[in-house]
């Protein structure tokens, strides 16, 4: 068994009687098991929440010049000033909430101005209804005591919700991009 941050792994080898395994020879057993970790990749779990209509005061948040600025570096193209809202199972957010602090997932820290608060964003891919295409983009966490887990805030070059035609309550998958030399950085 091997421990993961998304879970543990567990590998049968074949045979499991005492017997079995002393004729396959431990060299054997062991060249095999060396091999595993080429075999086992540590991929982030792809994320299922719906879609929900926010609040409205992300656009404001999001069209600042500043935060324009370090999301552009983030997101590698202009954001849509706006957020699209997906609500999370709490199952869901519980795994959520642990790749908040993952180490393995591409990551950048937004700086505050003023009196707004630091973020933390996440490279993602958002997974289009029903088809094979893809949205680059950004998780906004903000560093805000009470901010509720089940509330995850995308980031796109698009408006979402009408590049896609998504309705409210629509279910919508996405997958944490993992780290890379540039992800991992305070912008700022």
């Amino acid at each position: 068994l091997q421990s993961h941050p998304w879970g543990t792994i567990g590998v049968t080898t074949g045979p499991s009687g005492h017997d079995h395994l002393h004729d396959a020879g431990a060299e054997r057993i062991v060249r095999q098991l060396a091999a595993l970790p080429n075999l086992v990749t540590h991929r982030p779990p792809v994320i299922e929440g719906v879609v929900r209509t926010g609040i409205g005061q992300a656009g404001s948040f999001t069209g600042l010049h500043w935060v324009q600025s370090q999301l552009l570096t983030m997101l590698g193209a202009s954001p849509w000033p706006g957020t699209l809202n997906l609500e999370v199972s709490n199952e869901t957010a519980r795994v959520v909430g642990r790749g908040r602090s993952q180490s393995g997932l591409a990551k950048h820290i937004l700086q505050p101005e003023g009196e707004f608060c630091r973020a933390i964003c996440h490279e993602i891919e958002l997974y289009e209804p029903g088809g094979g295409h893809f949205l680059d983009g950004l998780v906004l966490w903000p560093e805000l005591e009470g901010y509720p887990d089940n509330k995850l805030e995308l980031i796109c070059s698009v408006r979402v919700r009408d590049h896609w035609q998504l309705q409210e309550g629509q279910p919508l998958r996405l997958r944490y991009r993992e780290a890379s030399n540039h992800a991992n950085a305070e912008i700022g």
